[in-house]
């Protein structure tokens, strides 16, 4: 009998009336698989469409397109990053294409992805962040940077990111404002009107090229500026 129930089940299966469908939720149980970092793990809910990283430090590199949650990209439509990761490397956040939401922690230090991310209207994070340093192109085809006043300086909390475009021409002077910790690199590059420029004392990082070819640094004495 149970022969016969294993020979039915298997021509059923062969004649293709057996469908597996993809599960409503999708989470890597095994430590080696769920694994993005040597101390951060992530799981995606394809109910909600949420990925989430927790756990702490930095997170892998991927080459474009080979993160492990990339087979899910089509689910995905927000991605939460968890308190205490520190790093997000190269290829974690590219080609999610549906994300509209990313939410950061208020540890994030340093942010080395792209992401392509052509649905992404809004970033979420803290007001006090530990951020030094964003990838310079980070989101640029996003409706999240498009969206910009052009002009706008852009902010991730305390992290002066980007200039939307250029500063309007008849812009002389820039107050960064108070409680500003760090400059991303090419912030401020190129815009030559830019004379002066008032840094706040909670100044403590200063991208590569943040203040490069501006009116101010060609200004500068020649030598170390300070």
């Amino acid at each position: 009998m149970k022969k016969l129930i294993f020979l039915l089940l298997a021509a059923v299966i062969l004649s293709g009336q057996i469908i597996f469908s993809e599960p409503d939720f999708a989470f890597v149980s095994s430590a080696a698989d769920n694994r993005c970092g040597d101390n951060i793990t992530w799981y995606v809910d394809t109910q909600s469409g949420v990925l989430t990283l927790e756990g702490t430090g930095k997170t892998y590199d991927y080459a474009v397109g080979s993160a492990p949650w990339d087979k899910y990209y089509s689910y995905i439509t927000s991605v939460t990053v968890g308190e205490g990761i520190t790093y997000l490397m190269e290829g974690t956040l590219d080609k999610l294409y549906n994300v509209q939401t990313l939410t950061l922690p208020s540890t994030i230090e340093e942010i080395h992805t792209h992401a392509e991310m052509f649905s992404l209207e809004n970033i979420i994070f803290p007001e006090k962040t530990e951020l030094r340093y964003v990838y310079y192109q980070f989101a640029d085809e996003s409706p999240w940077y498009l969206n910009q006043p052009d002009g706008s300086l852009i902010y991730f909390g305390s992290f002066l990111f980007d200039i939307k475009g250029d500063l309007p021409d008849d812009v002389t002077s820039l107050e960064i404002r108070d409680g500003t910790t760090a400059i991303g690199c090419r912030a401020l590059s190129y815009e030559t009107n830019l004379i002066n420029i008032s840094f706040p004392d909670s100044l403590k990082y200063l991208g590569e090229h943040a203040v490069y070819k501006t009116g101010w640094y060609e200004s500068q004495p020649d030598g170390w500026v300070y």
